[in-house]
């Protein structure tokens, strides 16, 4: 929201077209034309971009309403862009009448934009068809070129990133493998999960249930996330599902180096032994990257594989990723206004 007043402050024009509210969604819903189609009839836009989150379609979560603007959009004559930004490999999309209309509306569209590349090939993948598009790159939330000094000292210290969410982001995978005999005996490792959520309280309970609270700290969401890695020499990430992770570019431009499960965009980065270590969707396997990347850190050559992280994520992601999205989308309104 602060971005968005700074955007407006700065002369672009914002124009709401929906509310997150559910009174609104169904009233919505209900009448037509709405206030919302209206606002979109009048604006004639020439490309209409909608994020659809995961590929796959959920009753209730309002990709009716994305469907019927993208239709209205396009029937004004203009360009649909889709915006996918999760994909789990496997997921394919299942006949019925739902599922059907959604597939319809993804092949409608004129272009499709991807976090990934492994996020592009699983979505055709999953709904059985090439979708026309291109990758695009998040913004990231630290500095470029100034990676925070790496931390000193006997303990690895390790972070964990993200929103709580047990499941797509495999923080019971994660208990587990640090409750393993190899891992619960060693004094050598510290963990910090970082992120909060609804379910903060439950992880905090479970941690001490588990008798590891001498070794895990579970702490809120933070903005400063450069300060993590100033106390942290490694990003652990065990997602059963990812689109390209912020967490993952960001530890990687404070040239920190990952242990992750190889999924969605996260293959794009890692590179075995180099700029990390993989794990599969296992708690075995990922204790024994930890244990890797313990070895690692006591010869000193983490911190090698962490300039080698950030060597890789400059190769990947610009400097100004947010002006290299804007680039792309006039490439494309070019293209559209030629034909």
């Amino acid at each position: 929201a602060g971005r968005l007043a700074q955007w407006e402050r700065d002369g672009v024009e914002a124009i709401p077209l929906v509310q997150p509210r559910r009174v609104f969604r169904r009233w919505l819903e209900r009448n037509q034309p709405t206030a919302c189609e209206a606002r979109l009839q009048a604006f004639q836009p020439n490309i209409i971009i909608v994020a659809v989150g995961g590929d796959r379609m959920y009753p209730g979560d309002g990709w009716e309403i994305k469907q019927r603007l993208t239709t209205l959009a396009k029937a004004g004559g203009a360009r649909v862009v889709i915006l996918h930004q999760l994909s789990e490999a496997g997921q394919w999309v299942e006949p019925g009448p739902g599922n059907d209309r959604w597939l319809a509306w993804q092949r409608s569209a004129d272009w499709h934009q991807f976090v990934s590349e492994s996020t592009w090939r699983e979505a055709e993948a999953n709904f059985g068809f090439s979708l026309p598009g291109e990758v695009i790159r998040n913004n990231y939330n630290v500095p470029y070129h100034q990676p925070p000094a790496w931390p000193e000292g006997r303990l690895l210290r390790l972070a964990f990133v993200g929103r709580f969410r047990i499941y797509q982001k495999g923080l019971d995978l994660l208990l587990d493998a640090v409750t393993q005999p190899e891992l619960r005996l060693r004094s050598d490792w510290r963990l910090s999960l970082v992120g909060g959520g609804a379910l903060q309280p439950r992880i905090e309970a479970e941690v001490g249930r588990r008798g590891l609270g001498d070794k895990i700290t579970v702490r809120g969401h933070t903005s400063d996330v450069a300060g993590i890695w100033r106390e942290h020499q490694l990003l652990i990430m065990p997602s059963r599902a990812e689109g390209l992770s912020l967490s993952l570019c960001e530890a990687m431009l404070c040239e920190r180096p990952a242990i992750a499960t190889l999924v969605g965009g996260t293959r794009d980065l890692l590179v075995e032994g180099e700029t990390g270590f993989g794990a599969q969707l296992d708690a075995a396997s990922i204790a024994a990257a930890i244990i890797k990347a313990l070895d690692a850190h006591r010869t000193g050559r983490l911190a090698d594989l962490g300039r080698a992280a950030g060597l890789r994520a400059r190769a990947v992601f610009s400097p100004h990723p947010e002006r290299a999205y804007i680039a792309q989308l006039m490439a494309l309104l070019q293209r559209t206004l030629s034909t």
